[in-house]
């Protein structure tokens, strides 16, 4: 299984301002992935860094497991 995907840029300063990626897959072999990254500039401490804002992530064709348990305490006589 591949990826492929898109990253967008802004063309004046050349940083980074998306990244969108997608999982490769045939059909009905397996989950499938696709996720959205946005950036943009934060500053901090008195300077500017391009930083994460936004993570979407998305799964198809997943198989969900599921397990439950109980305890169960049969009551007890009174001591003596």
């Amino acid at each position: 299984m591949g990826h492929h995907g898109l990253i967008y840029s802004h063309c004046a300063s050349k940083v980074v301002i998306r990244l969108d990626a997608e999982s490769d897959r045939e059909p009905d072999k397996g989950m499938a992935m696709k996720t959205s990254i946005r950036f943009a500039p934060v500053t901090i401490a008195g300077r500017e860094f391009i930083c994460q804002l936004q993570r979407k992530v998305t799964f198809r064709n997943y198989r969900k497991y599921d397990a439950s348990s109980a305890i169960h305490f049969e009551p007890q006589e009174n001591p003596k």
